[in-house]
């Protein structure tokens, strides 16, 4: 499958940081943007979460934008919104879809239900058709 570029900001007040805020779950893609700035990372379930956080002297590393959807507007919202916050590094990424099926399935014809983020089942419709 296509990779995807993915565009992560890191919104701090400064750089005296209690704490590294991400939209988790640990594993995801802003986590491991966040690993690139210190190791007190702290899962957030929203971007807004993770941006309030970084309020009270933390960072928030929280995604922009993507060359599948665009702009992630719970993002720049924050930002708007939190204007004592200010970008303070990007991280561009490269990501690989892959489709993962269990050991079983011999031919992609056997697949009958994919589970997939929207962004990703946006990119490849054409796919899912065949």
């Amino acid at each position: 499958m296509d990779n995807v570029n993915f565009l992560i900001h890191v919104v701090t007040t400064c750089w005296d940081l209690n704490g590294i805020y991400f939209l988790g779950p640990e594993g995801s893609f802003t986590h491991e943007a966040a690993s690139l700035f210190g190791n007190q990372l702290i899962p957030r379930r929203t971007i807004t979460e993770a941006i309030r956080s970084a309020l009270n002297g933390g960072a928030a590393v929280v995604p922009v934008e993507n060359s599948i959807e665009g702009p992630v507007n719970e993002t720049l919202d924050g930002l708007y919104s939190f204007r004592e916050l200010y970008v303070n590094a990007e991280v561009e990424k490269e990501i690989e879809l892959v489709l993962a099926t269990s050991p079983d399935v011999k031919d992609l014809s056997e697949i009958k239900k994919i589970y997939s983020h929207h962004h990703a089942r946006r990119r490849h419709q054409g796919f899912y058709k065949t």
